[in-house]
């Protein structure tokens, strides 16, 4: 899978869940069938970073859910591997997050 599309795939998935997560915790009382997909929508999330090794956790948790510190990798990785890295947790991610579908 090209990676821009990979990567526009899982920024989505985190602007949602983290939307999802500050609607759902401020209003817990609500037992819609929307809040329903919204708890499964947040559960394969979650299923899909548990199941990363700790460097890819890191680099997803970092890149796309934690924002704040552009370029927290170069202290760590060199580009090179860093990308590699990148690619391998964006596709683990999405094939465990997917995956879940059924």
């Amino acid at each position: 899978m090209d990676n821009l599309i990979t990567e526009k795939k899982i920024k989505h998935i985190a602007t949602k869940y983290l939307c999802i997560f500050h609607n759902f915790y401020s209003n817990p009382t609500s037992n819609s069938l929307y809040s329903h997909f919204n708890i499964t929508f947040l559960a394969k999330v979650e299923v899909a970073f548990s199941s990363l090794s700790s460097p890819l956790k890191l680099i997803i948790n970092n890149d796309f859910f934690y924002q704040a510190y552009p370029g927290w990798w170069r202290n760590k990785y060199s580009k090179k591997k860093y990308k590699r890295l990148k690619t391998q947790a964006m596709n683990m991610f999405l094939e465990v997050f997917y995956e879940n579908d059924n």
